[in-house]
């Protein structure tokens, strides 16, 4: 195994649940960083405030992990504020409650930070089918990003990146202050708040960069009502909203939609021609396959189209734009 040499930075790492049924994946959440090689230095779960959650938390952890609930009661970006208000660590670190991280996560997406210009580090998500216990034959990794986790633009090597995704992602806790950390309008209502931290924590200093590491691996859960085309549609609509509401805040960035741009043109140029040609040999497979990114993209498409025209009930008027 590589040496990882690195500095002594202190890391916590922030978990939040907003939901009861997910007491059981909430608790594998925690035991994967309770068993990372490199212990952190604190733990903070952060809980909307649900009727038996509190309760159910407590009965669940007998360790010195810090359960807090939600400033706000609810919602994500918020939920996330409020861990990094009572974090103390240098580097805070967000996990998803439905994702396993493997052993030595924690050592890796750490790592980056030692180069003081890297602001943001995120990790690979890979996804862990549930039921099945594998990937639908119609669901090419292209779309992997409606279900939280790597599409097929973001390759095996660490490189620097506009964004990281929210399932797994560490900043210098010092930068989150200062840009007085998510922004409460996105990450709950709709998507996009993942995006949006990273375009403010590296603008204004044209040294501060994100790095995306793959090593840094947790394994996040795709239950069986996400493996369809009525999920992954949905997501889509989100996300395009979430794009129009990124365009409107970033107005002056050309990195807000960078990235999209890059995406769609690797759908015409590589994906479509390759499921052509794999027509004659896996005909349902690729059909199935063309499918779900046409639905995908014309409900993305959708969903932008309608916010930034402001037909869609989203106004983006209330947003500030940079």
């Amino acid at each position: 195994m590589t040496q990882i040499i690195r500095q002594r930075l202190t890391a916590s790492v922030i978990i939040c649940c907003h939901d009861f049924a997910r007491i059981d994946w909430l608790t594998e959440a925690v035991n994967s960083v309770i068993k990372q090689r490199r212990k952190p230095d604190e733990i903070i779960i952060v809980f909307d405030t649900i009727e038996g959650l509190e309760e159910a938390l407590k009965q669940k952890f007998n360790l010195p992990i810090l359960m807090i609930p939600n400033a706000s009661e609810h919602g994500l970006s918020l939920a996330r504020n409020t861990g990094i208000q009572a974090a103390s660590g240098d580097i805070v670190v967000f996990l998803d409650d439905d994702a396993n991280a493997e052993p030595d996560w924690l050592e890796w997406i750490l790592e980056p930070f030692n180069q003081p210009e890297v602001i943001g580090v995120g990790g690979k998500a890979i996804p862990e089918w549930l039921g099945s216990g594998k990937r639908p034959s119609w669901f090419p990794e292209e779309i992997d990003w409606t279900i939280g986790c790597m599409h097929t633009g973001f390759q095996d090597n660490a490189r620097i990146v506009r964004n990281v995704f929210g399932s797994n992602m560490a900043f210098r806790r010092f930068r989150l202050q200062e840009i007085d950390g998510f922004d409460a309008n996105l990450g709950g209502p709709i998507s996009g708040d993942d995006t949006d931290i990273c375009l403010r924590a590296t603008a204004g200093n044209p040294q501060y960069y994100i790095v995306y590491e793959p090593k840094a691996l947790v394994r996040h859960k795709v239950p069986q009502n996400r493996q369809t085309f009525r999920h992954i549609a949905y997501n889509a609509w989100i996300q395009g909203i979430g794009k129009a509401t990124t365009k409107a805040i970033h107005n002056r960035d050309k990195r807000a939609l960078a990235t999209e741009k890059r995406y769609l043109g690797s759908l015409i140029v590589k994906f479509l021609p390759l499921q052509a040609r794999n027509m004659f040999k896996h005909p349902k497979s690729s059909i199935g396959k063309i499918t779900a990114v046409v639905i995908v993209v014309a409900s993305l498409g959708l969903g932008y189209m309608l916010t930034i025209t402001k037909i869609h009930h989203v106004n983006l008027n209330k947003y500030k734009t940079s």
